[in-house]
């Protein structure tokens, strides 16, 4: 697959490496790496430089700096929730959930740190812990090796044309890694990020920007009003960030003692040097800016910009994501939106000024949107310079025109997913081509990706616009496979297990209507799920209303959905790791004994001879969804039995029951119990913290740490299922029982992974009914009845899945289909004189008479009809090989 990926990306124009050429600077030739080094590394310090800065900042910033004269100290002892010491299981935590990047110049890289034994772990922790509380990083630390790469389409002879790729160190992002954890939950716990900011925050995404604004925009056209829009563009936003400016904020929010000293350390006095293969320039110092590839800059950021929007009238509307922002207002008066998106505008430059971010003029740009066709002219200044007023504006990747067509955007989808269908091609050839399999990776990665992203928000574009993209899904599809063109849609997207696009449209807008409604309460983008005025006065329908009638059809309307972020409970720093004994799972994984219940009995007896034996498991009755727990413990003869929500999944069956057990624990106070689950997943989510419930999980932890307060020492512990082991074999008989239960004994909030699993079977339910009430690709629904979510099937190489794809469909180079495409003159078999079908070659042709003996006798016992053998026939290998062996020597292996 990687090989395939390799010639896509040459294909479209991508190097992994180009050699830099000669940069001309200031007349001047530079000619070797070492002189290319030190003209970039001078052309790059000069973004962070002071020059950049306005002059009413500077001066701002000398007013200000007056007024906080220390923001430079340091605080002294520890006066802040957040300055624990760290502990091993956020270390863990941290260097399991990076992903593999370039090291920086001590060149140690993640899989290292990864791989570390126990006491090189412990070192590690050690160093941190005493930087921490220093509050003084290593002087490497603070050094980037930049590498540049040239920006797309600009000239690579100019030094300008180059953006810095930073290298930095890996053991310093680790620790940036667990700052970050504990000061974004400091954030959302304490509400201090506006609502309006969507960027870099968890479970937030551009969605909830981009559907906050097309809503506005949305009403304001059905109204027949005016909705002038400002998209705001900051001018090298991180690289010129005023720092102390940002320790102000912090400040201000209550944030100090050793995450204050630590941010204040790593802010200041940092260098870079640029690198060409083996030379490196001299060592610059950066002014000005949070460091470019920094964990925690785009946190910092958002500190920073946080109040940008502030002051704005309630009126306004507005949204953020990172330094995209955009402010708007809608009305029948287009002279008073004028005054009030002009007075916003003058808002936001005051903030610019205070606080040293400037915006560029040039860049940022004002639509009016409205059905109307002739207004008068207007104006709006930044800085009292009049802004460009544009006729459409690609914000956060969705290209908005005046009156929301979304032509200019579906073109640009078109063209971009033009060139990929062309690599598909080339590499898609009959004799040697890659694998269905590897194709359709390459449609879902490209092109069904670029088709997805905004979806929710441009799928009310005209459905003339919609079946251009339909269009290309056909094209795309049909590669794959192999299909020929008469071959009907409706068949190759149940092979290919690829659902409509309009059917996918509305399982990613219900999947956004998921997430949102377990955002936070002051979650800007909820106005969108309620139903609203303008709406009902035009006979349209809200965002919300609309997903509303598919959760009732779903029988969801009751139900609670768990919060995206739960803030409940022990904070993250508070959180210590879990002692999980999974040794039984792997000697079970290994082979290496433990296979019977006696010897399991006595391992247990042996390892946790001292511990209170507790019992958990959940259960599920798949048709009812019913769900119910048990708990047993052994030694008090107790036992739990409990039905929770319909619908949840058995994972999250079982963390409630662990939670339960643990519960008993609370209530009990014993010294030392062990948990013991048959479920592998949720005892590596409570070893990992992984997990799409991390409501339950919140909730085992914040037990565990009272419990531990309490003095009361808690393992877990791996069992298999099923295997005679009294102590779960009880509690599996309790959770089965609790499923006969009439009511509910405790309400459990679904998960979001809980509701979309309902959600995907209610659209796959009427992408069935439409295969079924398709009026094309009869031969293949005798074939396939039923739809899927995977591609149906694949054979061993590129010719054969081209060939048994086609069978399948009943579109081949028989003359028949030849026929339909215009190709053939009647159809006709040139030996029988009958329309020459796949049946009839294979049934009655009498041309392939022997061979026809020779294949059924090579399947004796097996479906013998065409439709059984290109159905599950296919699935069986003698009858697969028996068939090509027919294909080859018939030579209609070259007309299929």
């Amino acid at each position: 697959m990687h090989v395939v990926w390799r010639m896509i990306r040459k294909m479209n124009g991508i190097n992994s490496y180009k050699e830099i050429p000669v940069i001309e600077e200031e007349g001047e030739m530079n000619v070797t790496n070492k002189e290319k080094t030190e003209v970039l590394a001078k052309t790059f310090a000069k973004i962070h430089s002071i020059e950049n800065l306005d002059e009413k900042f500077l001066k701002r910033r000398q007013e200000i700096s007056k007024v906080y004269k220390n923001v430079h100290t340091k605080k002294q002892g520890v006066d802040n929730i957040m300055d624990e010491v760290f502990n091993s299981f956020e270390l863990k935590i941290a260097i399991n959930n990076s992903k593999n990047t370039t090291p920086g110049r001590d060149m140690i890289s993640y899989s290292m740190l990864k791989n570390l034994p126990e006491v090189a772990f412990k070192a590690i922790l050690d160093l941190y812990n005493h930087i921490w509380s220093e509050g003084i990083l290593p002087k490497d630390w603070k050094s980037a090796i930049v590498i540049p790469i040239v920006k797309p389409g600009k000239d690579a002879t100019k030094a300008n044309s180059y953006r810095p790729i930073a290298l930095t160190s890996t053991l310093c992002k680790v620790m940036e890694k667990m700052i970050v954890r504990r000061l974004s939950y400091f954030l959302e716990k304490k509400e201090i990020l506006t609502s309006d900011q969507s960027g870099f925050r968890k479970k937030r995404s551009t969605m909830d920007a981009l559907i906050l604004f097309e809503n506005d925009v949305k009403k304001a056209l059905l109204m027949k009003e005016y909705l002038i829009a400002v998209f705001f563009d900051i001018e090298k936003a991180y690289d010129t960030l005023w720092r102390e400016g940002l320790l102000i904020k912090l400040n201000k929010i209550g944030v100090g003692g050793r995450m204050y000293n630590w941010i204040l350390d790593f802010l200041f006095e940092r260098t870079f040097q640029v690198r060409i293969e083996e030379e490196m320039s001299t060592s610059y110092d950066i002014l000005n800016g949070t460091p470019q590839g920094s964990v925690i800059s785009p946190i910092l950021f958002n500190l920073m910009i946080n109040d940008i929007f502030e002051k704005l009238n309630p009126n306004i509307g507005k949204a953020l994501y990172a330094d995209d922002g955009a402010v708007w207002k809608r009305g029948r008066n287009l002279r008073s939106i004028v005054k009030g998106i002009q007075e916003a505008i003058h808002e936001v430059e005051r903030w610019s000024v205070d606080w040293g971010l400037k915006f560029s003029v040039a860049k940022t740009q004002y639509m009016i949107f409205t059905k109307k066709k002739k207004m008068e002219q207007i104006t709006l200044k930044l800085y009292d310079q009049p802004l460009e007023r544009v006729s459409e504006f690609k914000y956060l990747g969705l290209i908005f025109d005046g009156k929301l067509t979304w032509k200019r955007h579906i073109k640009k989808i078109e063209n971009k997913c033009k060139g990929i269908i062309n690599c598909m091609v080339a590499i898609s050839k009959y004799e040697w081509g890659a694998s269905k399999r590897s194709l359709l990776h390459i449609y879902q990665a490209l092109i069904r990706s670029s088709i997805d992203y905004g979806c929710t928000v441009y799928g009310a574009g005209s459905k003339l616009e919609m079946k251009k993209l339909e269009n290309i899904q056909s094209k795309a599809l049909r590669i794959c496979c192999g299909a020929i063109r008469s071959t009907p849609l409706d068949a190759i997207r149940v092979e290919m297990g690829e659902m409509p696009l309009d059917l996918r449209r509305e399982k990613m807008s219900l999947m956004y209507w998921v997430n949102l409604q377990g955002s936070e309460r002051n979650h800007h983008t909820r106005t969108v799920l309620k139903d609203c005025w303008e709406y009902k006065k035009n006979g349209g329908n809200s965002f919300g209303w609309k997903y509303e009638q598919w959760v009732k059809e779903c029988d969801l309307k009751d139900e609670v959905i768990c919060p995206n972020i739960p803030l409940h409970g022990v904070s993250v720093w508070n959180i210590t790791e879990p002692v999980v004994e999974m040794r039984l799972l792997d000697a079970r994984e290994k082979e290496e004994g433990y296979s019977n219940s006696f010897e399991i009995s006595g391992f247990m007896r042996e390892t946790f001879y001292s511990f209170i034996q507790i019992y958990t498991d959940g259960s599920k009755d798949p048709v009812s969804q019913k769900v119910g727990i048990g708990v047993y413990i052994p030694r008090f003869k107790s036992q739990i039995i409990l039905r929770l929500s319909d619908k949840l999944s058995v994972y999250s069956t079982e963390l409630s029951a662990i939670i339960v057990g643990l519960q008993w624990v609370e209530q009990v106070k014993p010294n030392r119990v062990v948990i013991c689950s048959d479920s592998s997943s949720a005892l590596k989510s409570i070893m990992s913290t992984r997990t799409d419930r991390e409501d339950l999980l919140v909730e085992i932890y914040t037990l565990l740490y009272r419990l531990k307060a309490e003095g009361i020492v808690v393992y877990f512990c791996w069992v298999p299922a099923h295997i005679g082991i009294v102590g779960n074999e009880k509690v599996d008989q309790l959770a089965k029982e609790a499923l006969k239960k009439n009511l509910v004994d405790i309400k459990v909030p679904l998960g979001r992974s809980e509701v979309k699993s309902v959600m995907n079977k209610e659209i796959r339910k009427l992408w069935q009914q439409r295969w079924e009430n398709s009026s094309t690709g009869s031969w293949y629904y005798n074939i396939e009845k039923s739809v899927r979510k995977n591609e149906q099937f694949y054979g061993r190489h590129r010719k054969e899945e081209v060939m048994i794809s086609r069978l399948r469909f009943g579109h081949t180079g028989l003359n028949s289909t030849l026929a339909i495409m215009e190709k053939h003159e009647n159809g006709m078999c040139d030996v029988c004189d009958v329309l020459e079908t796949i049946e009839h070659v294979f049934c009655k042709c009498n041309k392939y008479h022997d061979e026809r003996n020779s294949l059924f006798s090579n399947i004796k016992n097996k479906p013998v009809s065409v439709v059984d053998l290109l159905g599950k026939g296919l699935r069986d290998n003698q009858v697969y090989m028996a068939f090509l062996t027919f294909l080859k020597c018939t030579g209609l292996e070259y007309r299929i």
